[in-house]
């Protein structure tokens, strides 16, 4: 699968879905996981709202470093697709927010029902540098995988 392809797989997958297993790090290295919903943008940067006195926004706060699973809750294996990821993770700047919330609430319009509590939280993005989308409806265990951004051609 070529870079445009694997591209065009990852935005329209993670287009598709809203919530991602988010995995930090505490200050003693011990991992922690938490499930958020998020946002894509063309660049395939995720943003989420969290609350900064969380535990996964602590561990963020110490170490930005994030590795996460997005995927297709199904029965057969053959149906099984997903997405890995690992990459960066920071606090949005204030001049930010207005494109963040757009975003957000392009995936999320019901989110207006609780724009209030949304809008107390803070929003993140993660930045990947690395993707691994799985499909096993091409073939069991069929994964492509890409450094992100990807290269592009001829450089």
């Amino acid at each position: 699968m070529c870079d445009e392809s694997i591209s065009t797989s990852l935005r329209r997958f993670l287009g598709e879905h809203s919530t991602l297993s988010l995995c930090t790090l505490d200050p003693s290295g011990r991992p922690h996981a938490a499930n958020v919903y998020f946002a894509p943008d063309e660049e395939l940067n995720l943003f989420f709202v969290s609350d900064p006195r969380s535990l996964h926004s602590r561990c963020i706060a110490g170490d930005p470093r994030v590795a996460g699973t997005v995927y297709a809750p199904v029965q057969m294996w053959q149906q099984i697709r997903g997405v890995q990821f690992h990459g960066s993770c920071a606090m949005i700047d204030p001049g930010e927010y207005a494109i963040v919330w757009k975003i957000y609430l392009d995936q999320f319009p019901h989110i207006h029902e609780v724009e209030s509590l949304v809008r107390s939280q803070q929003f993140y993005r993660i930045r990947p540098d690395w993707f691994r989308y799985t499909d096993n409806a091409v073939h069991f265990g069929h994964k492509v995988e890409t450094a992100w951004p990807p290269m592009a051609v001829g450089k």
